[in-house]
């Protein structure tokens, strides 16, 4: 076992694979397994992974030998079990969800576990105590990969990614499938291409569970390829640039949202019109984005100039009018003019309160944001008042701990202490 473990540099996971070699193999001795690992084919393989690797590979190659030697034995006693490492090579090296496999080539439940099985027997792979997970050590999915002719590895990819896909629920933005995609993003990540749909989906998940970076670090991916195989003016492509603006802001980065939009809507506007749908929501956009970015008298200025637009092309109380409305009051306010905000609040809210109905979202927003600025305006009193009537309709609409609930109690409180003065 010296000689064996000198041959292997030592190497923990070369030697536990030459064990489980010497284990399954009846009849062969270290010795055998030594001149084993000596012959041209396993040298070879070694050569070849030191070539695509370069300096710095000498445990890729102890590893190359040992596959080459385990690799011909387990061909032979199962040729699936090596689709299925070739396949298990272009994934994260962690954990995949066994279930991901099933259908490869074909092949059922049972199939894939017989496959693993071996594998596992090998130690080219461990699986988790219950058996839903797989992982394979960063070692193995290198010398796996870099020992197929180029197509082969092109095709293990392709396959790992359609896979892949097909596991992905449908739904990214529901809760329910929120554990899949968690479990799933590590692999997504390595094996989807970046222009797939699959990967659209994994940043939609992020959106909407909340992780903004992340989805923001995809969607660049996403959008550049979509750039690249569609052309810059696509539809799709705009979309992604779209959804890459939003997804910096929400991570963090206003200014950089803002700059985003700004260079789409010249876009959006050369391609697809100045009036179009997708051109107003971009302008929409650029106007939210300047004003997070600290300039709230520009936001106001641009969503001056966008209300009309969108009420002579969407109608007057068409959802996104109605929005771009909201939004001048907001921005208003924000930029220093209380009164005016509250003004406009004061004509948009019996809009609200008819076309999306008195108990909408959106409806009771026109309502709080009315309170707000009534205060802002120095009417105290009135604020309170306000508040006190929305807030029992915020607790029985969205619930007693619901945050807009939270925060309209808070602000009646707030104003009723400041209505204090005015009794």
């Amino acid at each position: 076992m010296e000689e064996l473990a000198g041959e292997l540099d030592g190497l923990p996971l070369a030697l536990k694979q030459a064990g489980a070699y010497i284990t399954h193999t009846p009849g062969i001795t270290v010795a055998a397994y030594l001149e084993l690992l000596r012959t041209a084919p396993a040298r070879a393989l070694a050569a070849h992974v030191r070539r695509r690797s370069g300096p710095g590979s000498d445990a890729q190659e102890v590893v190359a030998r040992v596959w080459a030697v385990t690799g011909q034995r387990i061909g032979r006693q199962s040729p699936f079990a090596v689709r299925v490492l070739r396949v298990l090579a272009c994934y994260a090296p962690d954990e995949l969800p066994c279930a991901v496999l099933h259908g490869l080539d074909g092949a059922g439940p049972a199939e894939v576990a017989e496959a693993l099985g071996v594998l596992v027997s090998y130690s080219m792979i461990t699986r988790s105590p219950d058996g839903q997970l797989v992982s394979v050590h960063r070692l193995v999915q290198v010398v796996t990969l870099a020992g197929l002719p180029g197509h082969e590895r092109a095709e293990a990819r392709s396959t790992a990614a359609d896979l892949l896909q097909a596991a992905l629920p449908e739904g990214s933005e529901r809760i329910s499938s929120w554990p899949v995609y968690a479990s799933l993003l590590p692999h997504s990540r390595v094996a989807l291409p970046a222009e797939s749909p699959g990967m659209g989906a994994v940043v939609d998940y992020l959106r909407a569970s909340g992780d903004y970076r992340t989805a923001k670090t995809l969607q660049q991916r996403h959008a550049g390829a979509l750039h690249d195989t569609l052309g810059p003016d696509h539809p799709d492509t705009l979309t992604a640039r779209a959804n890459l603006a939003y997804w910096t802001g929400m991570a963090g980065d206003a200014a950089a949202a803002r700059d985003l939009y700004a260079g789409l809507v010249l876009v959006r506007e050369r391609v697809s019109g100045t009036e179009r749908p997708d051109t107003l929501a971009a302008r929409a956009n650029l106007a939210t984005w300047t004003g997070e970015a600290g300039d709230a008298a520009a936001a106001r200025d641009l969503y001056e100039v966008l209300v009309p637009v969108r009420e002579r092309v969407s109608g007057t109380e068409h959802p996104a009018t109605l929005a771009a409305r909201a939004n001048l009051a907001y921005w208003t306010g924000a930029a220093g003019d209380a009164a005016a905000a509250r003004d406009l609040y004061e004509v948009l809210v019996p809009v609200r309160e008819r076309v999306p109905g008195t108990e909408h979202p959106a409806t009771l927003a026109a309502r709080a944001n009315l309170a707000f600025w009534t205060g802002m305006a120095g009417d105290a009193a009135a604020a309170r008042d306000l508040f006190a009537m929305l807030v029992p309709v915020r607790e029985r609409v969205s619930g007693t701990e619901h945050p807009d609930t939270l925060t309209a109690r808070a602000n009646l409180a707030h104003w009723r202490k400041q209505a204090r003065g005015y009794r």
